[in-house]
C-alpha cells in the first residue's frame, strides 16, 4: 500500500519537473546563438542529362547583295591546242614576167699617154648596155684617181649622165691626169638602173710611158 502511494508521488513529481523543465528550455530556444563557422564545400555533384534539341527556328530573309570584287589576276596560258588540219590546195598562180637585168660591157684599149714636161695620162672609156626589155634606163658613170678614195661625182652627182631606152647603148666618156709620174690609173664605176634592176660595174685602168 505505501510502496503504490510513492509511485503515485513519484509520477506527480516527474510532471511537475517536466513541465518546469519545458517552460525552461522553451525560454532558452528564443535566445539566438551566434552563427557558427562555415562548413567545407560539398563535392560538385554531377552533371545532368542534356536537354531535348529545340525546335529550328524560322530562316531569315535574303540580304542584299554586295558590291562587285576586284577582278582576279590572269591565269597562266593554257596550253597549246593540236595542229588543226590541213588546208585544201590553193590554186596555181599565174608566171610573172621577169625583167631580165642589163648587161654592162666596158672597153678602156682606146686609152694613151703623152710624153712632155707634165706627162699626160688619157684614160678612155666605152661603155655598151644591153637590155633584153629595152627599158627606160638611166647610167651613169663615176671615177677616183686612187683605190681608197671616194667616188668623184661633180656637182651633179655624178661625172657624166645619159638616159636611153634602147638595148644598143654606146658611150663614151674621157678623163686626163697630167702627172711628173710614169703610170697613173684610173677607176671607172658604171651604173645602170632600169627601174626593176640597179646593175653596176667597177673597171681599173693603168697607163705607164712607154
Amino acid at each position: 500500500m505505501e510502496t503504490g502511494k510513492v509511485l503515485i508521488i513519484a509520477v506527480i513529481l516527474a510532471l511537475i519537473c517536466g513541465a518546469i523543465g519545458g517552460a525552461v528550455t522553451g525560454n532558452l530556444l528564443k535566445i539566438k546563438g551566434d552563427r557558427g563557422l562555415q562548413g567545407i564545400a560539398g563535392e560538385d555533384g554531377k552533371d545532368g542529362e542534356d536537354g531535348i534539341q529545340g525546335p529550328q527556328g524560322i530562316q531569315g530573309e535574303k540580304g542584299d547583295k554586295g558590291d562587285k570584287g576586284a577582278r582576279g589576276d590572269t591565269g597562266r596560258q593554257g596550253p597549246q591546242g593540236e595542229t588543226g588540219p590541213q588546208g585544201p590546195a590553193g590554186e596555181d598562180g599565174e608566171d610573172c614576167q621577169c625583167n631580165e637585168e642589163p648587161m654592162i660591157i666596158v672597153n678602156t684599149s682606146d686609152s694613151y699617154t703623152c710624153n712632155g714636161y707634165l706627162h699626160g695620162f688619157n684614160f678612155i672609156i666605152n661603155i655598151s648596155v644591153n637590155d633584153p626589155e629595152d627599158d627606160n634606163k638611166v647610167i651613169n658613170l663615176y671615177y677616183k684617181w686612187n683605190e681608197d678614195d671616194d667616188w668623184v661625182r661633180g656637182s651633179t652627182g655624178y661625172l657624166n649622165h645619159w638616159i636611153s631606152d634602147s638595148n644598143d647603148d654606146y658611150f663614151v666618156d674621157e678623163m686626163t691626169k697630167y702627172s711628173i709620174d710614169t703610170c697613173r690609173e684610173i677607176w671607172w664605176l658604171v651604173e645602170v638602173d632600169d627601174g626593176l634592176n640597179i646593175v653596176t660595174h667597177i673597171e681599173n685602168t693603168q697607163l705607164c710611158l712607154l
